[in-house]
């Protein structure tokens, strides 16, 4: 294997590295907004237990604050799996 062949491998697995750790870091904070938003969703679900909407394609969809607390705790469940 040349010398330049070598550089190349390096340069390639550091790239690899470097996308595993962007991953990981969105990862992380994907996580840590789902759960302020449970947290958020939780306290106005406490006081007002009706509907919030969800914005899908620029439509706002109603839907019941459990139903939505539910959504998100298993997204947030999903992502600490993977």
């Amino acid at each position: 294997m040349s010398l330049v062949e070598k550089w190349i491998k390096e340069i390639k697995e550091i790239f690899k590295a470097k996308e595993k750790k962007r991953e990981e870091i969105n990862k992380e904070i994907l996580k840590n907004l789902y759960e302020e938003e449970i947290k958020l969703l939780k306290e106005f679900c406490k006081n007002n237990n009706k509907q919030v909407y969800i914005r899908s394609s620029n439509i706002f969809i109603p839907i019941a604050c459990q139903e939505a607390l539910k959504y998100l705790e298993s997204k947030l469940e999903e992502l600490k799996k993977s």
